[in-house]
């Protein structure tokens, strides 16, 4: 005898409560920062909602550590690695699965996962076929995903992360160390792309006479970030007599500690 489906739970505003949420991004950086306004937007519907986002592992401590929305991190290349992967969000045991890639997890989802819950399991997909055009930003697509079942889209998206716990721990020793105070305006600069997406990137060059023109026409000093990837590009641009007052923090912090920093 098969289990008989428990009634869904609603909110006082109408909207269906859900308890484990799996939310799949994009792979990239900002495709996962992107999504974070959609679990904003599930925790303002349903508090005790448990987020999980499917993404990059290195996004880890960014989303657990300063982003209140997000409770735990799944590693894509586990997901992407699983020869099942509805056995693979199975485990996860979710009521709603968000997914927000332009590739269908699977037409047979929703009765594979339901075999094995009480209550009725939810699959939302984005539904901009691949490869098309996007029309609106990638933020509102992401957030009209869960609009089909009446989750509002917040007034405001951002912000969704909050670092400023650790602005006495790190961002005052970064200032300090070079002759800053909290209250000096700076430019953050990330000259870097990243891995694979050279086609993207400005040139040092660019970078190297934006520098000098903040220098001379603000008299602004100019902070360097990035990843290890982008590493030798920040050493690079900072070795340039124009950039001698900048201060290269390339590769050098995480991803957390330049949110912080930013």
């Amino acid at each position: 005898m098969g289990l008989a489906k428990a009634p869904p739970r609603w909110s006082t505003n109408g909207v269906e409560i859900y308890s484990n949420v799996v939310i799949v991004t994009p792979v990239g950086i900002s495709n996962t920062i992107f999504a974070t306004p959609v679990a904003k937007a599930v925790k303002a519907a349903s508090p005790a909602s448990y987020i999980s986002f499917v993404c990059e592992e290195k996004m880890r401590d960014l989303l657990i550590t300063v982003c209140p929305s997000v409770d735990d991190v799944v590693d894509e290349a586990a997901f992407y690695g699983s020869d099942d992967r509805v056995k693979f969000l199975r485990s996860l045991k979710p009521d709603l699965v968000i997914n927000l890639t332009q590739e269908t997890l699977t037409h047979d989802l929703m009765s594979e996962l339901t075999r094995f819950f009480t209550r009725q399991s939810k699959l939302l997909e984005l539904e901009r076929p691949k490869n098309a055009p996007a029309t609106e930003h990638i933020v509102d697509e992401f957030l009209s995903v869960v609009g089909q079942v009446g989750i509002m889209r917040p007034e405001q998206p951002f912000p969704t992360m909050f670092p400023e716990a650790l602005k006495e721990t790190l961002v005052h020793e970064v200032f300090a160390a070079n002759g800053l105070t909290m209250g000096d305006p700076v430019v953050g600069l990330v000259p870097g792309v990243g891995k694979g997406f050279g086609t993207k990137a400005w040139i040092a060059d660019g970078y190297k006479y934006l520098i000098d023109s903040i220098k001379q026409n603000l008299g602004l000093r100019c902070i360097l970030i990035g990843g290890e990837a982008d590493a030798e590009l920040c050493a690079q641009i900072a070795a340039e007599p124009e950039a001698e007052t900048c201060i290269n923090l390339g590769g050098k912090v995480t991803l957390t500690e330049a949110a912080a920093i930013l």
